[in-house]
Parts: structure tokens; C-alpha cells; sequence
């Protein structure tokens, strides 16, 4: 959890070399990336806590979790999630009048698949519209996306299928979260209470 807060205060001076601040360990060290814009309420921590992606303009960021630095750059939206088994990276993707999900190789970024997608109604080639949220189930097989239409759908993490579509009580729901069996998935929006769904 350190590690995610200190992206908050991330410094846009190139100049400024790296914070690694802290008091006695009790609250964790705080490592601030110059230079950098990043979204960090979208980051996501590898299961074995060596690195965390986080989208930053129109990329995913990876870094290094024990140095801070810069591992690489992956191509990615403003979503993202990392399989529990550390193999994939889910982000998405607008083309054609749908946001996909769009399944990376972990260790060399390079696209495994991708999604149909959730419909789009004003299409633009930009990133971050679309999907609000992205999150694999326990077992690594299923990928669910939160979908600005209104709807949560399910994915073969293996072939990249239409496993369900969920309807919802909001037009925009924005966060999931798998139970540990992995047979539930509750999704919560800004307009309706947490929508507690058996998969």
C-alpha cells in the first residue's frame, strides 16, 4: 500500500532526484518519479510486489518496486489489472465504436489477445473512455470490465470470450471486486448501492 500512495506525490520536476522519505518504517517509504504524469488511482501491483503498472499519458508506466525506477513502457489505457498469477496485465482499448479489453504479456508487454468490447456511443480515439474498471477473478481464467454502458461483462482470459453480460442498476459502473472463491463479483457505481452478482 506505500508504494501506491507515494505515486500521489509524484514530482514533475526532472531535476528532483528520487524521495525515498519515511519514519522508522512504521508508515512505509514514500518514492516520488519525476517527470511523469500518471493516473494513480488506476495502478496495479504484481502479485509478487516487484512491480506495479500504472497508466501514464497514453502508455502503461511499469517500475521497479525496490529502486523506483522505470522498467519499461507498455501500450495501455487508463485502466489496468494484473492476474494473480503475475502472467497478464489487462488494460483496454477504443476502436471502432467499442472499448475492448485488451490481455498483455506481463514480462514483455505484447498483446495475448483482445476483447469484443462494451459499446461506445460517441467513439474517439482516446484513451480511458469506455471501461472504468478492470479485475481478474482469483483463479486467473475470467477478466470482468465495468462498461460505460451500463453493463459488467465477463471474458475468457484464454480465448478472449464473451463469457456473460450482467446488467446493472447504474448507467456507469465503476469498480469490481472478485470474492476469494471467485464466484462473486460485487460492483459498485456513484449512482446504486454495491450490486452483489453470483458469476
Amino acid at each position: 500500500m506505500a508504494v501506491l500512495a507515494g505515486l500521489a506525490s509524484c514530482s514533475s520536476d526532472p531535476d528532483q532526484p528520487p524521495d525515498t522519505g519515511g519514519t522508522g518504517g512504521t508508515e512505509g517509504d514514500v518514492r516520488q518519479v519525476p517527470g511523469v504524469f500518471l493516473q494513480p488511482d488506476a495502478a496495479a501491483l504484481s502479485p509478487d510486489g516487484a512491480r506495479f503498472v500504472v497508466p501514464c499519458l497514453d502508455d502503461l508506466c511499469v517500475w521497479d518496486t525496490a529502486d523506483g525506477s522505470l522498467d519499461t513502457t507498455y501500450p495501455g489505457s487508463q485502466v489496468v489489472a494484473w492476474s494473480l498469477d503475475g502472467a497478464v496485465i489487462a488494460t483496454s482499448r477504443i476502436a471502432d465504436g467499442a472499448a475492448s479489453v485488451v490481455l498483455l504479456d506481463a514480462e514483455t508487454g505484447d498483446e495475448l489477445r483482445s476483447t469484443a468490447g462494451h459499446e461506445v456511443e460517441d467513439a474517439q480515439d482516446a484513451t480511458g473512455i469506455g471501461i472504468a474498471d478492470l479485475a481478474f477473478s482469483p483463479d486467473g481464467t475470467t477478466v470482468a470490465s465495468a462498461g460505460d454502458d451500463g453493463t459488467v461483462r465477463l471474458w475468457s482470459v484464454e480465448d478472449g470470450e464473451e463469457m456473460a453480460v450482467l446488467e446493472t442498476a447504474s448507467a456507469t459502473p465503476d469498480a469490481l471486486a472478485f470474492n476469494p472463491d471467485g464466484d462473486r463479483l460485487a460492483v459498485a457505481s456513484p449512482d446504486h448501492p454495491v450490486d452483489r452478482r453470483e458469476q
